[in-house]
């Protein structure tokens, strides 16, 4: 009898560790210490590559602007995923290519931030010669305008 508890006791605890859930964390922020050494109006776009490495985004030319984002999720049995923690960090830059404002915002802010995971095409004159060669394979050849 005392073998069948102790092997049921073994099977809960089993059970109970594995049903602990999966965590995820995705992208990458920079630490407090290092978004504090930008000054703005100073700092310019490669010093900044350089104190917070390469952002996750970086949009337009005349006036960048760096995106950082991280995001760790929890999942449980077959339930929906929980985000427990949401970073977004936001640098602009002016034309000058001088920091102009820094936007740092969080999963309390209430702010919805909807992550996109679909994929930008290239027109044809964006593409590469050799992207272009073999995407024409087979499609009755080879234009190259």
């Amino acid at each position: 009898m005392f073998k069948y508890k102790s092997v049921f006791c073994l099977f809960l605890l089993l059970m109970q560790v594995n049903c602990a859930g999966i965590t995820n964390n995705n992208g990458y922020m920079p630490v407090a210490e290092d978004i504090e050494r930008l000054s703005l109006r100073k700092t310019t776009v490669q010093q900044a590559k350089s104190v917070l490495g390469e952002p996750a985004l970086i949009i337009g030319k005349n006036k960048p602007v760096f995106v950082y984002f991280s995001q760790a999720s929890q999942k449980l049995f077959f339930f929906e995923k929980n985000i427990t923690e949401r970073n977004l960090l936001v640098l602009r830059f002016d034309k000058r290519k001088r920091l102009s404002k820094i936007e740092n915002f969080s999963l309390a802010d209430g702010k919805d931030f909807k992550i996109s995971k679909s994929n930008t095409t290239l027109s044809d004159r964006e593409k590469s010669l050799i992207a272009n060669l073999f995407s024409n394979i087979g499609i009755g050849g080879v234009n190259l305008n």
